[in-house]
């Protein structure tokens, strides 16, 4: 019985997202270069929250971490940025969008290699 009120519970806070749409979420995989070429690279998780007041303007969040192990060094990059986010909402069922992302990066080394803070920034656009 408790499993199935637990089951009712989480689909009901799935169910409640879908009424209004004004607010899309992401997860997915990312690839990350540091260093340019010649860099290293890096594969992590990226996730994003987009509110959207209104049907061409949205609100972004996007947060991601990343890792690496090159020389047996533990490599850890998180970003993390906000910014606004323009769709072209039409009939079809294709959004395109574009969106300018500004935040910050923290890389970590294991093995007392310290961490350091960088600003970071994404332009870009896709399609829902």
């Amino acid at each position: 019985m408790k499993r199935l009120l637990l089951l009712s519970f989480v689909l009901f806070l799935f169910a409640l997202p879908s009424h209004a749409q004004s607010v899309d979420a992401s997860v997915s995989y990312s690839y990350f270069r540091l260093g340019g070429s010649g860099g290293i690279n890096q594969n992590g998780i990226s996730g994003s929250v987009a509110y959207n007041p209104n049907r061409w303007l949205g609100a972004v969040g996007d947060f991601g971490g990343y890792h690496a192990s090159p020389g047996g060094i533990s490599l850890n990059t998180y970003t993390y940025l906000v910014g606004p986010r323009l769709s072209l909402r039409n009939p079809t069922k294709v959004t395109p969008f574009a969106q300018v992302l500004l935040g910050g990066s923290r890389l970590t080394a294991a093995s007392g290699g310290g961490s350091s803070n960088q600003f970071a920034y994404s332009f870009g656009g896709g399609v829902d």
